[in-house]
């Protein structure tokens, strides 16, 4: 790439505040819990060049470490995949920034470098390892819509979704899609803080969310995380939690 316009830059806002206090079922049996947003996930625009270089960094059988197995701290080295697949496409981007992406040997999310901490995503470094990535066992077809409005290919557990950094920290991770029908995705955890998801146009979606907390015998009691979808009427058409 060149030129001094950046290779991606998140998609002009829908609004400046995010989506408005909702409240949304718990789950079965649960109370409705007012929703507080802290954060809202944003898609990029990306140009061809730069959708190339996530495609070639990022695509099943052409990840190069740090790895961090099934999502846990970085470290150690992406698995011998073969020869790298140069077919894939590029399912979603989303600020962060973390990109999921398919072809032929399967499906992976991965978090990308910056150029730093303030500067936009810098896709072209296509040599350049992922911080972090995970791949899934399933293998969706897009051509057909997922049989129930949120599909998760794959998420953290509670075992390696806390870690005690420099701060104790806890972290969620999942990616999947929704149905065509599905208009927002909020991932919620019991305490009402709330993200909402961007949803690319292939209804592929991917978060990572990590929060930190006051001391490290918080780590090991991380809450689980629900997603929740709602149509363009703002119902909710399903909800699935996870581990």
């Amino acid at each position: 790439m060149s030129g001094a316009a950046p290779a991606a830059t998140p998609a002009p806002p829908s609004g400046t505040s995010g989506p408005p206090p909702v409240m949304l079922p718990a789950g079965p049996g649960g109370e409705p819990v007012t929703l507080r947003f802290v954060g809202t996930r944003r898609l990029l625009d990306l140009d061809a060049a730069a959708e190339a270089a996530v495609v070639h960094r990022c695509a099943p059988g052409n990840i190069r470490g740090p790895v961090a197995p099934g999502g846990s701290a970085p470290g150690g080295s992406a698995p011998d995949a073969g020869a790298p697949d140069s077919s894939g496409r590029l399912l979603v981007a989303v600020d962060g920034p973390l990109v999921l992406v398919q072809n032929s040997q399967g499906l992976a999310a991965c978090l990308v470098s910056l150029v730093s901490r303030d500067g936009p995503p810098d896709f072209s470094r296509s040599d350049e390892p992922m911080l972090r990535w995970w791949a899934s066992d399933r293998d969706p077809d897009f051509s057909q819509p997922p049989v129930t409005p949120i599909e998760v290919f794959s998420t953290s557990t509670s075992a390696d979704g806390a870690v005690d950094w420099e701060r104790p920290t806890w972290f969620w991770q999942a990616f999947g899609r929704v149905s065509p029908e599905v208009k927002e995705l909020f991932a919620v955890i019991p305490d009402g803080e709330a993200v909402n998801v961007a949803i690319g146009d292939t209804g592929a979606f991917a978060l990572y969310w990590n929060k930190t907390v006051d001391s490290p015998e918080q780590v090991e009691a991380r809450p689980p995380l629900s997603l929740f979808a709602r149509d363009g009427a703002g119902r909710v058409l399903h909800s699935i939690a996870l581990p």
